[in-house]
């Protein structure tokens, strides 16, 4: 293998709040800051490393999300085992193979604890995640630009306009049962307030991916408002938070996270945590016993 070509990628510490191992970095290629020209035409002869000199020990996994030699733009999802918040972080980007075939890796990138991860760049419910999960996307959203990669344009004619993921919590002998911590995360804009009570992304119950009912769901509150919920089987509310008020009309994005947290005390006590642009913004506990509306 003959690489004859080199790229020095470094991340800016003073970005960095903490310390991070095996993260996923997004790496942004144009015709500004890279020369597509010696490369194959999907980007089969890409390798990232943390060495000038590539050598497959110290090569790391990656994902091609988007490679376009032509129009001279590719994203590409790179894991790095260690990122500095002290220090800047350096590693490489080799190319210029000919005869090199592709090695990239979405499940190494998106390994544990990924369950799911869409990019929308291709097709709408491809998993780039080692989980077994599918996602189902309602009311036939265009594709579009997003905050990293490609993202998806509803046109808001539905409150159903929504991206719905099977198989993040786990179901029990068809009880409505989470025993497992879970975090969800979205970035998200929207150009108006047509819709009110419109769904952003759930999970469905535990009769299939193509029925209505969710196990939990982020969702659009009077308008401006944001909710993360848990529903049982048959649709209705065990919990939720707060509505949080924000902007989400933009001009940019609002990154938005829910969490699902065990507490280890029982099955039924858990916290639901929404956070915004990386700030916790409402928390909810339950601590007593099995909530009602669950199926026995």
């Amino acid at each position: 293998m003959a690489h004859l070509y080199y790229k020095q990628i470094s991340i800016d510490h003073t970005k960095i709040t903490e310390n991070l191992s095996n993260f996923p970095v997004l790496v942004r290629l144009n015709s500004d800051n890279f020369d597509f020209g010696p490369t194959q035409n999907y980007g089969q002869d890409i390798r990232f490393s943390a060495q000038q000199t590539w050598a497959a020990e110290s090569g790391y996994a990656y994902e091609i999300e988007t490679f376009d030699r032509n129009g001279e733009r590719a994203d590409i999802w790179v894991k790095i085992p260690f990122i500095s918040s002290e220090t800047d972080t350096i590693f490489y980007l080799h190319y210029g193979d000919a005869e090199l075939p592709d090695a990239q890796d979405s499940y190494s990138v998106w390994s544990s604890p990924y369950k799911i991860v869409n990019h929308f760049s291709s097709a709408f419910t491809h998993n780039s995640a080692s989980g077994n999960y599918v996602s189902r996307v309602l009311n036939s959203p265009k594709r579009s630009s997003g905050i990293a990669g490609s993202g998806l344009f509803f046109d808001g004619a539905s409150s159903n306009s929504c991206i719905l993921y099977s198989g993040i919590t786990d179901w029990e002998s068809g009880r409505d049962k989470y025993t497992e911590p879970f975090s969800a995360s979205c970035a998200i804009k929207k150009e108006n307030y047509t819709i009110d009570g419109a769904d952003i992304i759930g999970r469905n119950g535990p009769s299939g991916i193509y029925t209505s009912s969710f196990s939990w769901r982020i969702y659009q509150h009077d308008y401006s408002g944001i909710v993360f919920a848990l529903l049982n089987a048959g649709g209705a509310y065990i919990e939720s938070t707060s509505t949080y008020y924000t902007d989400i009309a933009g001009p940019n994005y609002k990154y938005i996270t829910a969490v699902y947290d065990v507490s280890g005390v029982g099955p039924w006590n858990y916290f639901l945590k929404l956070y915004i642009d990386g700030i916790l913004v409402d928390y909810k506990s339950k601590l007593s016993s099995e909530p009602v509306g669950f199926n026995s």
